[in-house]
């Protein structure tokens, strides 16, 4: 592309148009993640995370950019994240999750997408 043609674009146009004709790893990996099964109900964040970085090979995303790209998500397919009747006062959800083979619970944290129901 000539620095003429570039001129005419700005930068988050340029973004969005190399966006839409590539895939983004992230949305693949959460069409397949986040079945019926997962929406309306708590899931591990911990695990989440882990397998995103297993599935697409970003090994090093933070877990505050893992919660940006599933917030942009959610708001590109009309879902909520975490809507706030779930969250503490710290604004995060925890919940306490039986583990296996032990006879006690762990607080975990937790995603929680809303999905509307379709009438």
């Amino acid at each position: 592309m000539n620095l003429q043609i570039m001129k005419k674009f700005n930068p988050l146009q340029l973004a969005i148009s190399f966006k839409t004709k590539e895939k983004d790893p992230f949305d693949e990996w959460a069409k397949r993640y986040f079945t019926p099964a997962r929406m309306n109900a708590f899931v591990p964040r911990n695990p989440a995370l882990k397998s995103f970085r297993v599935t697409t090979g970003f090994e090093t995303i933070s877990p505050a950019k893992f919660e940006i790209k599933l917030a942009d998500w959610c708001h590109r397919k009309g879902y909520q994240l975490n809507p706030d009747q779930f969250k503490n006062t710290a604004g995060r959800i925890i919940r306490k999750v039986p583990r296996e083979n032990i006879k006690f619970t762990v607080a975990m944290e937790m995603i929680y997408i809303k999905v509307p129901f379709k009438k």
